[in-house]
């Protein structure tokens, strides 16, 4: 698989951002990338890029409580490719949705 370095910085950041809201719970997370904008001949790049993005999601330990698959918190993140400046840069948008499961429910 290949590496996505300029994906490492804005991964780190949002995890960042999430570890706050994330402390009590791990997660369930879908990733879907559309890239219909970007002009490349290799298409397999962003079935690879969403891959692990899921993988780094849902992989990550966020919290050394243990949970059961039921109790993660559900997310998706729907990015849209815009751009690619250069090759192995994009630029995005970036639509986050999450719920998690209520208490004892």
């Amino acid at each position: 698989m290949k590496s996505f370095p300029n994906l490492h910085k804005p991964l780190f950041f949002l995890s960042i951002l999430l570890a706050g809201q994330l402390r009590a719970q791990d997660l369930n997370c879908d990733v879907v990338i559309n890239a219909d904008q970007i002009q490349t001949s290799d298409r397999r790049v962003f079935q690879d890029m969403e891959t692990a993005i899921e993988n780094f999601m849902n992989g990550r330990d966020w919290t050394s409580d243990e949970f059961q698959p039921v109790e993660r918190i559900k997310c998706s993140f729907s990015i849209n490719l815009t751009e690619m400046p250069t090759i192995g840069s994009f630029k995005a948008t970036v639509q986050i949705r999450s719920s998690r499961p209520a208490y004892n429910t």
